[in-house]
Protein backbone atom coordinates (compact mmCIF):
# COMPACT_ATOMS: atom_id res chain seq x y z
CA UNK A 1 0.00 0.00 0.00
CA UNK A 2 2.77 2.24 0.70
CA UNK A 3 4.09 2.01 -2.20
CA UNK A 4 1.40 2.54 -4.26
CA UNK A 5 0.91 5.68 -2.31
CA UNK A 6 4.46 6.24 -3.44
CA UNK A 7 4.39 5.81 -6.83
CA UNK A 8 1.19 8.39 -7.27
CA UNK A 9 3.04 11.05 -5.54
CA UNK A 10 6.08 10.50 -7.80
CA UNK A 11 4.28 10.24 -11.07
CA UNK A 12 3.32 13.70 -11.30
CA UNK A 13 6.97 14.88 -11.49
CA UNK A 14 7.61 12.80 -14.37
CA UNK A 15 4.65 14.31 -16.66
CA UNK A 16 5.00 17.49 -18.58
CA UNK A 17 2.79 20.29 -18.73
CA UNK A 18 1.63 22.92 -21.22
CA UNK A 19 2.50 26.28 -18.98
CA UNK A 20 1.84 28.50 -21.76
CA UNK A 21 1.53 29.69 -25.43
CA UNK A 22 1.37 32.67 -27.49
CA UNK A 23 -0.09 32.96 -31.19
CA UNK A 24 1.71 35.14 -33.40
CA UNK A 25 -0.59 35.86 -36.65
CA UNK A 26 1.38 37.23 -39.32
CA UNK A 27 -0.24 37.80 -43.43
CA UNK A 28 1.43 34.58 -44.31
CA UNK A 29 1.14 32.67 -41.58
CA UNK A 30 -0.13 31.57 -38.27
CA UNK A 31 2.50 30.78 -35.16
CA UNK A 32 1.58 29.13 -32.16
CA UNK A 33 4.43 28.89 -29.42
CA UNK A 34 3.73 26.56 -26.76
CA UNK A 35 6.13 25.80 -23.56
CA UNK A 36 6.26 23.49 -21.33
CA UNK A 37 7.73 22.83 -17.89
CA UNK A 38 9.98 19.82 -18.91
CA UNK A 39 11.62 18.33 -21.94
CA UNK A 40 8.93 17.11 -24.16
CA UNK A 41 9.48 13.79 -25.70
CA UNK A 42 5.54 12.30 -26.51
CA UNK A 43 4.05 11.41 -29.34
CA UNK A 44 2.62 14.80 -31.75
CA UNK A 45 -0.19 13.33 -33.77
CA UNK A 46 -2.48 15.23 -36.57
CA UNK A 47 -5.97 14.65 -38.24
CA UNK A 48 -7.38 16.97 -40.91
CA UNK A 49 -11.03 16.63 -42.02
CA UNK A 50 -11.95 19.54 -44.07
CA UNK A 51 -11.66 23.18 -42.50
CA UNK A 52 -10.35 21.33 -39.44
CA UNK A 53 -6.86 20.08 -38.20
CA UNK A 54 -6.60 18.78 -34.82
CA UNK A 55 -2.97 18.01 -33.11
CA UNK A 56 -2.97 15.39 -30.22
CA UNK A 57 0.13 15.52 -28.22
CA UNK A 58 0.35 12.26 -25.67
CA UNK A 59 1.71 12.92 -22.35
CA UNK A 60 1.11 16.09 -21.79
CA UNK A 61 -1.16 17.97 -19.50
CA UNK A 62 -2.90 21.52 -19.43
CA UNK A 63 -5.08 22.69 -16.59
CA UNK A 64 -7.59 24.74 -18.64
CA UNK A 65 -9.53 25.08 -21.81
CA UNK A 66 -8.94 27.69 -24.14
CA UNK A 67 -10.77 29.11 -27.08
CA UNK A 68 -8.98 32.07 -29.21
CA UNK A 69 -10.39 33.67 -32.01
CA UNK A 70 -7.97 34.50 -34.73
CA UNK A 71 -8.62 37.88 -37.46
CA UNK A 72 -6.64 35.74 -39.83
CA UNK A 73 -6.47 34.66 -42.99
CA UNK A 74 -5.66 30.94 -42.88
CA UNK A 75 -7.25 30.14 -39.14
CA UNK A 76 -10.19 31.49 -37.78
CA UNK A 77 -10.36 29.70 -34.70
CA UNK A 78 -7.57 27.41 -32.11
CA UNK A 79 -8.46 25.71 -29.50
CA UNK A 80 -6.57 23.99 -26.45
CA UNK A 81 -7.86 21.23 -24.09
CA UNK A 82 -6.61 18.47 -22.58
CA UNK A 83 -8.27 15.04 -20.72
CA UNK A 84 -6.50 11.61 -20.14
CA UNK A 85 -3.22 12.90 -20.10
CA UNK A 86 -3.55 14.17 -23.38
CA UNK A 87 -3.78 17.75 -24.80
CA UNK A 88 -5.46 18.53 -28.02
CA UNK A 89 -4.65 22.03 -29.97
CA UNK A 90 -7.58 22.17 -32.93
CA UNK A 91 -7.62 25.02 -35.60
CA UNK A 92 -10.12 25.83 -37.45
CA UNK A 93 -9.24 26.64 -40.89
CA UNK A 94 -10.03 28.83 -43.46
CA UNK A 95 -8.18 27.36 -45.96
CA UNK A 96 -6.23 24.23 -46.40
CA UNK A 97 -3.07 24.51 -44.48
CA UNK A 98 0.23 22.97 -43.97
CA UNK A 99 1.53 22.31 -40.03
CA UNK A 100 5.13 22.98 -39.72
CA UNK A 101 6.52 21.87 -36.56
CA UNK A 102 9.93 22.80 -34.20
CA UNK A 103 11.65 22.08 -31.25
CA UNK A 104 12.60 25.12 -29.22
CA UNK A 105 14.15 25.60 -25.84
CA UNK A 106 16.16 22.28 -25.65
CA UNK A 107 12.29 20.73 -26.34
CA UNK A 108 10.81 22.95 -23.65
CA UNK A 109 8.52 24.63 -26.03
CA UNK A 110 7.35 23.55 -29.73
CA UNK A 111 6.58 26.55 -32.68
CA UNK A 112 3.70 25.12 -34.78
CA UNK A 113 3.51 27.37 -37.79
CA UNK A 114 0.49 26.90 -40.17
CA UNK A 115 0.76 28.19 -43.66
CA UNK A 116 -1.12 28.08 -46.31
CA UNK A 117 -1.07 24.71 -48.32
CA UNK A 118 1.30 24.90 -51.33
CA UNK A 119 3.60 27.33 -49.65
CA UNK A 120 5.30 24.76 -46.87
CA UNK A 121 9.29 23.97 -47.08
CA UNK A 122 8.69 20.09 -48.94
CA UNK A 123 11.56 18.58 -46.49
CA UNK A 124 9.50 19.40 -43.12
CA UNK A 125 5.99 18.65 -44.15
CA UNK A 126 5.64 14.82 -43.35
CA UNK A 127 3.55 12.53 -46.30
CA UNK A 128 -0.16 12.13 -45.31
CA UNK A 129 -1.76 9.39 -44.98
CA UNK A 130 -4.78 7.32 -46.43
CA UNK A 131 -6.64 8.32 -43.45
CA UNK A 132 -6.01 11.74 -43.05
CA UNK A 133 -3.66 11.10 -39.74
CA UNK A 134 0.18 11.31 -39.12
CA UNK A 135 2.46 11.17 -36.58
CA UNK A 136 4.94 14.28 -36.28
CA UNK A 137 8.52 14.48 -35.01
CA UNK A 138 9.36 18.82 -34.41
CA UNK A 139 12.56 19.64 -36.16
Amino acid sequence: MRLLVLFFLILPLYSVELISFNIYDRNDRVDLMLSFDNAYNGKISQKKEKNLTLLTFSDLTYSKDELKELNSQLVDKISISSKNNNTYIMLQNKQNINLELSSINDKFGVRIRAIEQGKANIESVPTTTANNSQELMPK
